[in-house]
């Protein structure tokens, strides 16, 4: 929940995903897996968690609106640890915005930039260093 502590121990993770609030979802009904990603709300907020496990949790957590979605890496050989980095994030904003935010925040860090590409009839977003 928003405005909570920060979590223990890596793994425990304090992420809210929610769809567009002005929208009236009844859960169990079919319009809960039809939410479009760019339309889910993100509020995250961990410490020393590695980026995979960042992207991996928010999607976990937008699964029971837009569906399942598997995450894929596509990475050049030398920027193949760039999952890896530890990162410190609090943020609240929706799934496009928040990717956009988290690439730059790469950027910065190692100098990589990151594209992030949803195929909404495969069900993977994915992640890569260049455009494949």
């Amino acid at each position: 929940a928003a405005g909570s502590a920060l979590p223990d121990k890596v793994g425990e993770y304090d992420v809210v995903v929610f769809s567009d609030p002005t929208k009236q979802l009844v859960p169990g009904s079919d319009d809960v897996k039809n939410v479009a990603l760019g339309d889910i709300h993100v509020t995250i907020d961990v410490e020393d968690v590695t980026l995979r496990e960042v992207v991996n949790a928010i999607v976990e957590q937008a699964a029971q609106h837009s569906g399942a979605w598997t995450v894929k890496w596509r990475l050049k050989p030398e920027n193949a640890d760039i999952p890896n980095e530890k990162v410190n994030l609090t943020a609240e904003s929706g799934f496009d915005d928040f990717m956009s935010r988290l690439t730059e925040r790469v950027r910065n860090m190692t100098g990589v930039t990151l594209h992030v590409n949803a195929f909404q009839g495969a069900r993977v977003i994915l992640i890569t260093d260049s455009f494949y």
